[in-house]
């Protein structure tokens, strides 16, 4: 069986960051980085570059920084997707339309092929605090 860190990660450690710059946007990047489990210095240097490519402004008036996501940015390799998907106020909606389909698959007499244990997880993952996708 494999452990947790042993798994594939569909999420990319970009991802994470901005997930957390959401959820967080006065983070310190030692808290960020121990949030990731990485370095300080792969924290500053995702940081960095995702500021060079514009997916991130960075206020750095006073410590810690504050930093806002540019959600109108696609990702790449996925041009139809835009970063809105990750967006902190989206989890409600997810959360929402989940229960309602379960709530349907629940009513229904039709086998549910696993999909009924897979919206109970995605409406898990949607209610903690920490943002995960995957």
């Amino acid at each position: 069986m494999l452990e947790e860190d042993d798994r594939v990660q569909i999420v990319t450690l970009f991802t994470r960051v901005l997930l957390q710059l959401a959820l967080h946007p006065r983070i310190s990047q030692e808290t960020l980085a121990r949030r990731l489990d990485v370095t300080m210095r792969t924290a500053q240097r995702h940081l960095t570059l995702l500021e060079e490519q514009g997916y991130i402004r960075v206020n750095r008036v006073q410590k810690p920084f504050h930093y806002t996501v540019d959600w109108s940015k696609p990702c790449p390799h996925l041009p139809w997707m835009r970063l809105v998907l990750f967006h902190p106020a989206i989890k409600e909606y997810v959360s929402v339309w989940g229960q309602a389909i379960l709530d349907a698959e629940l009513q229904s007499d039709a086998p549910h092929d696993g999909l009924v244990d897979s919206i109970k997880q995605l409406l898990a993952g949607a209610g903690r605090q920490e943002a995960r996708v995957g």
